[in-house]
């Protein structure tokens, strides 16, 4: 990303405590508008923590935290890690909810939400579907969906795909690739802030990976992916994969 680039978000010595319990500690970083970062870490260092104060879910204890969501609250986007899809609502209606909660549909949202079930990879015939009849992947497929109708401009998400196989997964993370650069167009569809457990995810999906260490939470590296996209599971095999999926590990145990 050019030196010039728009923020969406910048994170300036931001911590967060609960009572007396410090979660994270003095993280600083920012993301350019379009970019795809991920941030990996061990479990109860902070990375969801984080994510929900840059989504505006809780708000930090000490530091600036500044995130440009234009002018509405429906530029960010929320995926977690449980899809959360409404049971009595079919996957059309669940897709639809985030327009509906703004107002009455018109001809244009429907659109909207039959091109966002579309690209997720979902069918006419799985829009009547409720959620019990789907298999996890698809209730995810739905969940994403559901957060690209409003055409947010930063989409946050919180380990998506850990509860899928790892086929599955890969799938997933191909697919997500191709929303995020919408073919045909110069620019990323959105902003991306992506937290797993898993590293070749990481490095597969990212441009840039932070890195995170346990108590508190605290960002270890800021490393920056040097694979061009697109990008497709090939990728996985060669070496400059592996030695830098390494180095994200080493930096890891370092913590």
């Amino acid at each position: 990303m050019p030196a010039t680039a728009t923020r969406t978000i910048s994170a300036e010595a931001v911590s967060k405590s609960f009572d007396d319990d410090q979660v994270v500690k003095e993280v600083s970083f920012t993301v350019n508008a379009g970019e795809f970062v991920s941030i990996v870490g061990p479990s109860g260092c902070g990375k969801s923590t984080l994510l929900r104060m840059i989504a505006g879910l809780e708000e930090p204890t000490t530091g600036a935290l500044e995130v440009d969501r234009g002018t509405s609250e429906s530029n960010l986007s929320f995926v977690f890690q449980d899809p959360t899809l409404l049971p009595w609502r079919n996957v059309r209606n669940n897709v639809a909810l985030p327009i509906e909660l703004r107002g009455t549909l018109n001809s244009q949202d429907q659109e909207t939400i039959d091109d966002a079930i579309q690209r997720v990879g979902l069918t006419d015939l799985d829009k009547s579907k409720l959620p019990h009849m789907l298999s996890g992947g698809m209730r995810m497929r739905v969940s994403i969906a559901r957060a690209l109708v409003t055409q947010p401009k930063l989409l946050l998400l919180d380990e998506p795909f850990a509860a899928v196989d790892d086929v599955l997964r890969q799938q997933l993370n191909e697919e997500l690739l191709k929303l995020w650069q919408q073919a045909g167009c110069e620019q990323p569809a959105f902003s991306a802030v992506f937290v797993t457990h898993n590293i070749a995810e990481a490095v597969f999906l990212s441009q840039r990976i932070l890195v995170m260490g346990a108590n508190p939470g605290r960002l270890l590296a800021d490393i920056k992916v040097p694979f061009d996209y697109p990008r497709d599971s090939a990728i996985r095999t060669k070496p400059e994969f592996t030695e830098l999926a390494a180095d994200v590990l080493k930096r890891l145990r370092g913590s």
